[in-house]
């Protein structure tokens, strides 16, 4: 059951193909983060502006289940994709670079087109929140959303 771990290529996939709208710490692109295990990490991490890391959460859903053993049922896990922000000295400028963002990958991964569902299984990617966590001005912000796959594993 390769699944879960073909959606997780596709999320870095589709990031790493993304350009945002606007420039931000003097970069549009996205670019993962692959000796990092945690977003805490992402601070450390040298010019971090929009690198990020997708973590799975523990989240995970049967949809359909009613107790068989090779039952076909699909699965919904959950995982969280952390962005990192350098703080400069306006606020405002972060947080519209945050919400154009939120909006320009919830609408990428939502597309069904980008689903790669011959080697994924994927029916639904949602993505509908988000968080900010801020730290001391000049340092580092951390987005956070959760990223919901509904998708039906091979069960060989």
């Amino acid at each position: 059951m390769k699944e879960a771990a073909a959606i997780m290529d596709n999320i870095v996939a589709k990031l790493e193909a993304l350009s945002a709208d606007t420039r931000h710490g003097d970069t549009q692109r996205f670019r993962h983060a692959k000796n990092v295990y945690d977003s805490e990490d992402l601070l450390d991490v040298r010019s971090a502006t929009r690198r990020f890391v997708l973590t799975p959460t523990g989240g995970r859903e049967l949809v359909g289940f009613l107790g068989q053993e090779g039952e076909m049922t699909s699965v919904i896990q959950s995982f969280d994709l952390s962005v990192a922000y350098a703080q400069g000295k306006n606020a405002l400028e972060l947080f519209k670079r945050v919400v154009e963002d939120v909006d320009q990958i919830g609408r990428e991964l939502m597309k069904t087109s980008n689903f790669d569902n011959a080697t994924t299984g994927l029916e639904r990617r949602t993505v509908s929140s988000y968080s900010l966590e801020l730290n001391e001005a000049g340092s580092t912000a951390i987005l956070t959303i959760p990223i919901e796959c509904r998708y039906t594993p091979a069960y060989t």
